[in-house]
């Protein structure tokens, strides 16, 4: 009798332990599934219909242009990179001040620590930029020879601030002004692919020097093409604005910062229109910026909006966000134009 009371206390222990342990299971597992449905949630796809206007017809692109695509950008053009104007927002573009760029780098490096090396290292090119600008504005310069003397300055900053890589490549490639011209030139007409640290060279005295041709031209931003209505180089990045229901979209040129309208539901890569085909991807914790996709040519292009961060400055903010291009990349898309730093 004694032995089955013993028994019986020890099953009775024994179900409350299974009993309790279940629990605890269960509450592991509810868990962990919230912790998946959060990151499912985390990068989601979405598809609003009053994100998008009317398709009035076809795209009429021209193939034969000769500012192909390259086959990969963004974060495999990056590596010997990344180191370890004047005219205010209007229907023609923004042409915010390089003081503006440089304020909001700043600012961004603080908020964003994973990307404060690039958002520094922006800032220092920003600076140098910034007297090119005002020098070609001053002397009514418009030949690309007057950016020649900017060189040596140019690789002793990148010597200073950038990586090993772009310093090597400078010693060797850019000690000669033909050399020098040749880049700047191939840049300036985009007819020849460079190798990734010779265009980052260029582009850096080239932006200026486009920008400042920009701001003398009377530029028809509405009812362009997929490239810049200027100097036809490709957009690095998408901008939202709040007009009317859903806003439209203008895209921003990687070259001279001109902005015109797009069209929300048309790819500025291959001119796809479905939009089941044209993904937007948005991350919970970066809620001004989004991957607008293409599952057709399999590219994407960063788009920032204003209508949720007024504050923001597309060339810069779109440099912030490289978290958005590690997972854009990761799922197989390929950025349709690098920015500056070439990602």
């Amino acid at each position: 009798m004694e032995i089955a009371d013993v028994d019986k206390r020890w099953m009775d222990h024994m179900q409350a332990y299974i009993y309790y342990w279940l629990m605890a299971y269960g509450a592991i597992l509810l868990l962990l599934s919230e912790v998946f449905l959060w990151i499912s949630e985390y990068i989601r796809r979405v598809h609003h219909p009053h994100l998008y206007e009317p398709v009035y017809g076809p795209l009429e692109q021209d193939c034969d242009h000769h500012r192909i695509r390259h086959a990969r950008l963004g974060l495999d053009a990056s590596s010997p990179v990344v180191p370890s104007s004047d005219r205010p927002a209007g229907a023609e573009g923004m042409r915010l001040t390089h003081d503006a760029r440089i304020a909001r780098a700043d600012q961004l490096a603080v908020t964003h620590p994973s990307a404060a090396p690039l958002l520094r290292f922006y800032a220092e090119l920003a600076r140098f930029q910034k007297p090119v600008f005002s020098e070609l504005q001053s002397k009514s310069e418009t030949d690309l020879h007057a950016l020649l003397c900017y060189f040596p300055a140019l690789v002793k900053l990148v010597s200073r601030t950038g990586t090993d890589l772009l310093a090597q490549f400078a010693a060797g490639n850019l000690q000669s002004a033909d050399a020098q011209l040749k880049l700047l030139a191939a840049t300036w007409e985009g007819g020849e692919v460079l190798d990734p640290a010779a265009r980052f060279y260029a582009r850096v005295l080239v932006q200026p020097y486009a920008e400042y041709l920009a701001s003398r031209g009377d530029i028809q931003a509405g009812g362009a093409g997929p490239t810049c209505p200027f100097c036809n180089a490709r957009p690095v990045a998408g901008v939202l604005r709040g007009e009317g229901d859903g806003g439209k979209r203008w895209l921003l040129c990687s070259l001279c910062s001109t902005e015109w309208e797009y069209r929300r539901v048309l790819c500025p890569g291959c001119g796809e229109e479905n939009k089941d085909k044209l993904p937007i991807y948005l991350a919970a914790e970066i809620p001004a910026a989004r991957v607008d996709a293409c599952d057709n040519c399999q590219t994407y292009l960063k788009s920032i909006d204003l209508t949720k961060d007024g504050h923001a400055i597309p060339v810069v903010d779109e440099i912030a966000t490289v978290a958005l291009n590690i997972w854009a990349e990761d799922h197989d898309y390929a950025k349709l134009e690098s920015n500056l730093l070439g990602m």
